[in-house]
This record gives C-alpha cells, structure tokens and sequence, in this order.
C-alpha cells in the first residue's frame, strides 16, 4: 500500500501546473518542427491534380516553351484555355517567359473533336498583328493540341471564320497544325 502511495504522489509531482495567463515560447524552444509550415496534403475524397501543359514565349522571343498548370480533373479545353490567356505567372515572368496575346484575350472551344479543335476568339484579340499573331497562333495551337490531344485548330472571330498567319506568313482559314509554326516549336 505505501509503494502505490509513493507512485501516485510521484505521478502526480510529474504533472504540469496550471497557469493563470499563456505564457508564450521562444521559437527555438518549440519542439518537433511545429512552427514548420504545414506540408501540403490531399484528402483521400479529393481528386489529385492532373498536369496539362501550355505554351509561352522564351524570354529571347524566338521559341515557345512548355509550362506546367495543374487541373483537378483532366483539364476541359476551356480550361485550358483560360490558363493560357491568363498569362505567366509571376515567377515565370520573372523568369522571361511572356506572351504574345494580349491581356484581355477572350479564348473559348466551339467543338472539339479528335482532329479539330474549333476556337472563338474575342477580347483585344483583334488588335495583335505582325509577328506577334504568329506568335500568338502557334502559343493557341500548340497548348490546345497537346491539351486536347486534337490534330488541329480552327480559329473564328466574331462567330465568323478568322484567316489567321501561319509561321511563313501565309493567311489561311483552314485549320492549323504544329507543323504549321516550325520556327516556334519548342
């Protein structure tokens, strides 16, 4: 019986007191990395991001260059789209990494099948001319053909078909490919 008293009052001793206010704790003194940001984390109901690539242009303008977003599904081609349009990100143009379309570029699919996707510009779109249309052309075909696994593009304005440049500088209203922009490929 004296044993389990001198257990308990030894138990008891090992406790921690009560206090009337916090007291608070030097960060060095912080056990267990506990003040180290939370790792990022998943829960098992939702989806895991998918990778989709889009495409931006070389801080020396002569190229495109894949970037990485993530979608938390496979990426719709509206999506991606909207990705595209929004522009690098901060760290990426500091980086040097731009592009041709202008800031208030509006981008939306039409149809889209397994050869051809049918996209309807808008926005300040219809401002952009010169190099930078063929730039901006092959930013638009090479993201929605990787994205959307399309052969393809098609490209209208205004709901009606819009002639766009090809990397030779030719017009056309037929539908682009990769090959068409050769110069810019990655």
């Amino acid at each position: 019986m004296g044993v389990a008293i001198a257990v308990a009052a030894l138990v008891a001793g090992c406790g921690i007191g009560t206090q009337s206010e916090p007291e608070p704790i030097a960060p060095e003194d912080v056990p267990f990395g506990l003040l180290d940001p939370p790792a990022e984390t998943v829960s098992p109901n939702e989806p895991a991001g998918v990778p989709f690539v889009v495409y931006f242009v070389t801080a020396d303008g002569t190229a495109l260059t894949p970037a990485v977003r993530t979608a938390f599904a496979p990426a719709s081609t509206a999506a991606v789209l909207r990705a595209l349009v929004t522009g690098p990100t901060e760290t990426e143009a500091a980086s040097g990494l731009s592009t041709a379309l202008p800031p208030d570029t509006t981008a939306r699919p039409v149809v889209v099948t397994v050869d051809l996707a049918v996209i309807e510009l808008g926005g300040g779109f219809g401002d952009v001319s010169g190099e930078d249309a063929v730039t901006a052309m092959a930013q638009i075909v090479f993201t929605v053909t990787e994205a959307a696994g399309v052969g393809s593009v098609q490209f209208r304005l205004d709901d009606e078909p819009l002639e766009v440049p090809r990397g030779d500088g030719a017009l056309t209203s037929a539908p682009v490919e990769r090959s068409d922009y050769p110069d810019l490929a990655p």
